[in-house]
């Protein structure tokens, strides 16, 4: 039902959609679980079989997500939908702002004021809602000959600073971040129960992934990650649609295979990303280890950029369309105008902002 929902409104992303709806159901499967085991006794009263002790007591983890995926292919989209199907409170906040408690920027506790009130500043509702932490990518460790000149405040300092607020603790809030005061009284926000989905672009990680697996090959493990690999571009099938005559035309049209054929390859390599790819990018172990699910998103090409136009319950179009209507003026588009739209906003390199 989940992913019935999310197609109403993303194009392709199929696997993604997949394993965001079953990452999402067995969170707050994880959280009413247990609450309706605590009223059940162990005959069970909620009509469900008697489940074995040893399994009873097993405490549950949080799936809070990793999504890995080029600029505008739907990130934050996705939290967006699974938000709004699952009626709860939702807020994006930019990683980029993040500094460290004490230096110039916003703490990370400033986060979950936008939960707090899209939550109508009821905390026992938004303890159960969802937090997307976008440009999650942009606090990654900062490599340097010398690091201990300057303390990475927006970085690894940034990272550590998340980690008791993902987890899961009792975080005191305050009401008004921008205006901090000794006296002011905090909101106390138990977000043990919340889901944390991070996002970011990760460029250069997909190249990271190639060089180890290549590294790998190279050792003599040939895995069946390297073969998939090192066939990316034997099984890449001829596109044997005819080029345009006018020169500039078929440049044109060449550069876009050509950005179409890298997007795809680069999809490819982020499915196989590691743990080990992640630190070396520059999260840390235990920032890496908090979000169990990794989740890539495929670059678009110009066929999901024309579906993107007219499909989605919300579509551009649509939505231009029933401003026209407003009006009284029926508004149409030519298929070959959708296309060369398509086009121009694939060539921007900025996926479905374009």
């Amino acid at each position: 039902e989940i992913v019935a929902f999310l197609d109403q409104y993303v194009i392709g992303q199929e696997q993604a959609k997949k394993v965001l709806s079953v990452a999402v159901y067995n969170h707050y499967k994880r959280i009413f679980g247990s609450l309706a085991n605590d009223g059940a006794d162990a005959e069970g009263e909620s009509g469900r079989p008697p489940v074995d002790d040893a399994v009873q007591d097993v405490e549950l983890a949080k799936s809070n997500v990793l999504l890995i995926g080029p600029t505008g292919s739907g990130k934050t989209l996705l939290a967006q939908m699974l938000a709004q199907v699952l009626d709860v409170p939702f807020t994006i906040a930019d990683a980029t702002n993040l500094t460290e408690a004490g230096y110039v920027g916003e703490d990370v506790e400033s986060i979950l004021v936008g939960l707090l009130q899209a939550a109508d500043w009821d905390p026992e509702r938004a303890a159960y809602g969802i937090v997307y932490l976008d440009e999650i990518d942009k606090v990654a460790r900062k490599s340097g000959d010398n690091p201990s000149i300057t303390r990475d405040v927006s970085g690894e300092g940034v990272q550590q600073a998340l980690l008791k607020i993902i987890e899961g603790a009792v975080v005191n809030v305050p009401p008004n971040p921008g205006r901090k005061h000794p006296q002011q009284e905090f909101i106390q926000l138990d977000t043990r129960n919340v889901l944390f989905i991070c996002g970011g672009a990760f460029v250069g990680l997909a190249e990271q992934v190639r060089r180890r697996i290549q590294r790998r090959a190279g050792l003599g493990f040939i895995t069946d990650e390297a073969l998939a690999e090192m066939s990316l571009r034997d099984e890449e099938p001829e596109d044997d649609r005819p080029l345009p005559e006018d020169l500039r035309e078929r440049q044109r049209e060449l550069k876009i295979r050509r950005l179409e054929k890298e997007g795809r390859e680069e999809s490819k390599l982020l499915r196989q990303v590691m743990p080990d790819d992640l630190l070396t990018y520059g999260l840390i172990p235990e920032f890496i280890g908090r979000l169990p699910v990794c989740v890539s998103l495929e670059a678009l090409d110009r066929k999901a950029m024309v579906e993107i136009l007219t499909r989605p319950k919300n579509s551009i179009v649509r939505q231009f369309q029933r401003l026209f209507a407003m009006d009284g003026v029926a508004l149409e588009f030519e298929p070959e105008a959708l296309e060369a739209a398509a086009t121009e906003a694939f060539l921007r390199r900025t996926g479905a902002r374009g």
